[in-house]
C-alpha cells in the first residue's frame, strides 16, 4: 500500500503524468478494494481515505454525486487545516476563492469545526464578517488545482459525477472554519458523516477504475 500511496504523492506534488497517477490509482482500489473506508462529506460528496506517506502526506479520493444532498447550503464557504493539491480524475469542479475580514457592521459569521467521531460539531466564534470574492475558475478533467490552508473557498460542480485524487499536508490550523451569512444564534451545530456500506462502496470504487 504505502508503495502505491508515496508514488501518488510524488506525482501529485510535481503536477504531471497525470495517466502514471490513474493507473497506479486504479492498482491501488483493485489491490485494496474491500479495505477502504467511505464516508459521505456534508458538502455533498464522497470521501475515501486512502491511506499516508512517511512524510504524514494524506492522499484522499473524493467522489461527487450531484444526487446527494449537501447538509446545509448556508455552510459551504470554508478553509482546510491542510494545503492540498488536486486532480481531476473524472468530469470538473468550479472552485471560488474569497477574502474575508471582520468589519464594524459585516453581514457574516465564522463557525469553528470540530471532528466528534462521526460528526461535524460547529461553533459560532466571530460575528460581522465581510466576504468578497476573489477568484473564480472551473478546473477540468486531468487539471491540477491547488490550495493553501488559509484560503476560504467554494467548490462544487455542475455535473452529474466527478472524481479527484487529493494530496493533503497538515498545517498549522487546529481546526476549519466556516462562513456563513445565517447566525445560527450560539446553537452548536453537528453533521453526521455517515459511513458508506460495502456494497455501495465497491460499486462506487469499480465504476470509477471502470472510466478513467
Amino acid at each position: 500500500m504505502n508503495n502505491h500511496i508515496n508514488s501518488i504523492s510524488k506525482l501529485i506534488n510535481s503536477k504531471e503524468n497525470q495517466a502514471e497517477i490513474k493507473f497506479i490509482l486504479k492498482d491501488f482500489i483493485i489491490q485494496n478494494i474491500s479495505n477502504l473506508d467511505c464516508k459521505v462529506h456534508p458538502l455533498g460528496f464522497y470521501v475515501f481515505n486512502l491511506g499516508k506517506t512517511e512524510d504524514g502526506v494524506i492522499i484522499r479520493l473524493h467522489i461527487w454525486d450531484r444526487t446527494l444532498q449537501k447538509q446545509n447550503s448556508e455552510l459551504e464557504i470554508h478553509n482546510h487545516i491542510f494545503n492540498m493539491t488536486s486532480l481531476i480524475l473524472v468530469g470538473s469542479l468550479i472552485n471560488e476563492n474569497y477574502e474575508i475580514k471582520e468589519v464594524d457592521r459585516g453581514r457574516g459569521f465564522l463557525y469553528e469545526v470540530n471532528y466528534v467521531e462521526n460528526n461535524s460539531v460547529l461553533k459560532k466564534v466571530k460575528n460581522n464578517i465581510f466576504l468578497k470574492l476573489t477568484d473564480s475558475k472551473k478546473i477540468l478533467t486531468n487539471e491540477f488545482y491547488s490550495l493553501n490552508e488559509s484560503i476560504f473557498h467554494n467548490t462544487f460542480t455542475e455535473e452529474n459525477y466527478v472524481a479527484t485524487i487529493l494530496r493533503t499536508e497538515i498545517s498549522k490550523n487546529k481546526s476549519p472554519l466556516l462562513y456563513s451569512k445565517i447566525d445560527f444564534n450560539e446553537l452548536n451545530l453537528e453533521f453526521e458523516r455517515e459511513t458508506i456500506d460495502n456494497k455501495k462502496k465497491e460499486n462506487l470504487l469499480n465504476h470509477l477504475i471502470n472510466i478513467i
